[in-house]
C-alpha cells in the first residue's frame, strides 16, 4: 500500500474509496513508525462527505502530534471554517499570523482570500504557496505566432465546463465570442460530466478536448501544437485546479481570469479585472499585469431563466409577513465579525429572520449555537437546501434584502441576486475578493448599496428594513437599471472582452 494510490482516490473524487483505503493503510505495518499524512487525508476524506465534527477532531489531535505536517494547520482552519466552527478565531489566528510573518508553509492561497483583508499577505501566501506546490522554473517565453489572414486563437482552461458558477457565468460567452475574428477552443480536464451545461457549451461553436487524462505537459504542448495564441486559465488556485499546465508555457499570452486574487507566479502574464475590484494603488500586490475592462470584470449570462414556481414564504419556512434578510453565499465566507454584524441587524428589526443556503446540520447547528451566543433567538436563523439553478434563483423573489459576506463577498451569488431583481448591500472591502460585490453594483448603476464600514453597513440594512418606501425606489431602479445597465449586457462585454485581447497580439 501507499498514500499515492489513496491521494489518486481523492483527485478522482472518490472519498469513500479513499476514505476506505486510509483506514486500511493506517491498520497496515506501512504506518506504524508515522501515520500522520494518512491521518491528514482520512480527516480531508471525511471533510469532503460532510462528516465535519470526527474530521476537525482528527487534525486537532494531529496538530498535537505532529505540528509540522505541511500546511496541517491551515488545513485545519479551512475544515472548520466551512461548518463555521470560528473557535479557531480565539486560539489559533494570531499564530496562523505569526507563522505567516515567518514564512512558514501554512495555509492554501484559496483559504488565504476567506481570512485576511490584506492583499499584501495574499501576495506573500501565494507566493509561498506557488514556490511549494509549482516548484519549475519560469520557462522561456514562446513567441507570438504569425496571425495574418488567421482568426485569433484563445484556448479556455478549466475542469468547470459542466454545471458550475464558472461555466454558468460564461456559457453565453463562449456563444457570443466573434467566430470571424477569434477562433475558440476549450481544453476540459477534470471529472467530465457531458450534462446539459456542457452540451450547451459544445454547441456554442467551440473546439471541445477532453484532456483529462493528460499529463500538464501533454496539455501544454498540445495547446501549442494548436497554436493557441491566449490561453486563459479559469480555476487559478480553486478547486481542482491544474495550474502548472501553464508553468510549461500553454501560449505566448496567459491569463488569470475568474479567480479573485494573484497567483503569485512568474508564468502568468495578466489578471482580468475592473477598476473596482484592483484600484490602481493597488496593483503592486498582484504578480500579473492588470487587464483591465470597463463596468464590471465579469461577464454575466444574459439568457439565463428564473423559475416561476407555485409556492411562496411558508413553503421554506420563512415567516409569511416578515422581513427576509438573506444571504446564499458558501458558509465558508461567513465569519465572527459578519455574523456580529448580520446579528445586530436583526436585534434592531422587530419581525425579521435571516436565510441562509446550507444544507449540513452540523454547520446550521454551529450558527444557531452563535445566534444565541448574541442573544439572538436561533429560529431567527432559517435554512434552505441547494437545488436546481432557475428554481435556485426564485428563492431571491422570497427575499427582501441580501446581505453581504467580509472579507470575501459574493461574487456569483451577488449577480445572481440582482439578476432576481433583489436588493443587495454590501460593504466594500480592501481586496480583489472583497470588491466584488462592489463592481457589480456600479455597473448596475446602484452605487448607494456600497457601504464602506461595518457601522454603515448595518445603520442602512435597519433603515433599508425600516423604510419600506426607500427600500421600494431602489428595487425599482434595479428593475429599470437592468434593462440598460452594462452588468447584464453581455454583448458589450464580449465585445470589450475581445478588444482588449486583440492588443496583447
Amino acid at each position: 500500500m501507499s498514500l499515492t494510490e489513496g491521494v489518486n482516490l481523492i483527485k478522482e473524487k472518490k472519498f469513500v474509496e479513499a476514505f476506505n483505503y486510509f483506514n486500511n493503510f493506517l491498520l497496515s505495518e506501512v504506518a506504524q513508525y508515522d501515520n500522520s499524512e494518512a491521518l491528514f487525508y482520512k480527516a480531508v476524506c471525511l471533510t469532503e462527505l460532510r462528516i465535519f465534527d470526527k474530521a476537525i477532531k482528527i487534525f486537532k489531535d494531529l496538530k498535537l502530534k505532529n505540528p509540522k505536517v505541511t500546511y496541517l494547520h491551515g488545513s485545519l482552519i479551512d475544515h472548520m471554517m466551512k461548518c463555521c466552527d470560528w473557535s479557531f478565531y480565539e486560539s489559533d489566528f494570531e499564530k496562523l499570523l505569526e507563522n505567516l510573518k515567518k514564512d512558514h508553509k501554512i495555509i492554501s492561497t484559496f483559504s488565504s482570500l476567506m481570512l485576511f483583508n490584506s492583499e499584501a499577505l495574499q501576495l506573500q501566501i501565494a507566493k509561498l504557496w506557488s514556490r511549494e506546490k509549482y516548484k519549475l522554473l519560469n520557462p522561456e517565453k514562446i513567441n507570438h505566432y504569425e496571425i495574418k489572414q488567421r482568426r485569433i486563437k484563445v484556448g479556455y482552461f478549466s475542469s468547470y465546463f459542466k454545471w458550475h458558477p464558472v461555466a454558468i457565468l460564461m456559457a453565453e460567452m463562449f456563444e457570443l465570442h466573434n467566430k470571424s475574428q477569434f477562433e475558440i477552443f476549450i481544453f476540459s480536464y477534470g471529472e467530465q460530466k457531458n450534462d446539459s451545461m456542457t452540451k450547451r457549451i459544445k454547441k456554442s461553436g467551440v473546439h471541445f478536448t477532453d484532456v483529462s487524462e493528460k499529463t500538464d505537459l501533454e496539455i501544454a504542448l498540445l495547446a501549442r501544437l494548436c497554436g493557441i495564441d491566449i490561453a486563459i486559465d479559469l480555476n487559478g488556485l480553486g478547486t481542482d485546479n491544474r495550474n502548472l499546465i501553464f508553468s510549461h508555457r500553454a501560449a505566448p499570452v496567459q491569463i488569470n481570469y475568474m479567480y479573485a486574487g494573484t497567483l503569485g507566479t512568474e508564468y502568468i502574464d495578466y489578471l482580468i479585472a475592473d477598476e473596482v475590484v484592483i484600484p490602481e494603488k493597488s496593483k503592486e500586490f498582484y504578480s500579473e499585469k492588470i487587464l483591465y475592462l470597463p463596468n464590471c470584470y465579469m461577464v454575466r449570462d444574459s439568457s439565463i431563466t428564473i423559475a416561476n414556481l407555485n409556492l411562496n414564504r411558508t413553503d421554506f419556512n420563512l415567516p409569511k409577513n416578515a422581513f427576509v434578510f438573506c444571504c446564499f453565499n458558501q458558509t465558508k465566507k461567513i465569519n465572527p465579525q459578519t455574523f456580529d454584524s448580520w446579528m445586530t441587524i436583526l436585534k434592531a428589526v422587530d419581525n425579521s429572520v435571516l436565510w441562509l443556503l446550507s444544507e449540513d446540520e452540523v454547520t446550521n447547528n454551529n450558527l444557531k449555537l452563535e445566534a444565541k451566543k448574541r442573544n439572538v433567538d436561533e429560529q431567527r436563523i432559517v435554512f434552505t437546501k441547494k437545488r436546481e439553478y432557475s428554481n435556485y434563483l426564485f428563492l431571491y423573489r422570497l427575499a427582501d434584502l441580501f446581505l453581504d459576506t467580509l472579507p470575501y463577498n459574493a461574487h456569483t451569488t451577488v449577480g445572481d441576486a440582482l439578476w432576481a431583481e433583489l436588493p443587495v448591500l454590501t460593504c466594500c472591502g480592501t481586496t480583489y475578493a472583497g470588491r466584488v460585490a462592489a463592481s457589480h453594483l456600479k455597473a448596475i448603476h446602484l452605487p448607494e448599496l456600497i457601504t464602506y464600514s461595518r457601522d454603515e453597513f448595518q445603520n442602512l440594512a435597519v433603515e433599508l428594513a425600516t423604510n419600506a418606501e426607500k427600500l421600494k425606489a431602489i428595487k425599482e431602479k434595479l428593475i429599470e437599471n437592468k434593462k440598460t445597465a452594462p452588468l447584464f449586457d453581455t454583448k458589450l462585454f464580449v465585445k470589450n472582452f475581445e478588444d482588449k485581447l486583440k492588443q496583447l497580439i
